[in-house]
């Protein structure tokens, strides 16, 4: 299986830009990532998180758009399959059920610029897949 995305969402700058943020499973561009167990110093792989930027004024809507998104950052997801996220409602945390490492990992999320953190700020492990 190739590189397929779950989950999709609008989120929002504190300026009111708006931004799509798209999770990536099977996508393990990040080979390095701290490993969220303190006693475990082994580094994990993980997918991604996708940010993209829309144009100031983007309207969300139904059917054919001639608006261009940009490609702002990539992120590691904390882990496997990325299967959903949320967005916290200020927007300054995202939540990630990553479906093959059992885990949901919590990042801060940036509202001037909506670079989401490179580490987990928290994480839930044993939540089986």
């Amino acid at each position: 299986m190739g590189n397929a995305p779950a989950e999709i969402s609008l989120a929002y700058l504190r300026n009111g830009a708006a931004q799509l943020i798209v999770s990536n499973r099977n996508a393990t561009f990040f080979k390095d990532v701290k490993n969220p167990d303190p006693a475990n110093s082994t580094a994990i792989v993980s997918d991604s998180l996708a940010t993209f930027s829309l144009p100031t004024g983007t309207k969300m809507a139904m059917g054919n758009s001639t608006q261009t998104i940009i490609p702002q950052a990539l992120t590691p997801a904390g882990g496997l399959f990325p299967r959903s996220f949320k967005i916290s409602p200020n927007g300054d945390v995202v939540a990630v059920g990553l479906q093959q490492s059992g885990r949901v990992a919590i990042f801060h999320r940036c509202m001037d610029t909506g670079m989401i953190g490179k580490e987990p700020v928290a994480s839930v492990e044993g939540l089986g897949e």
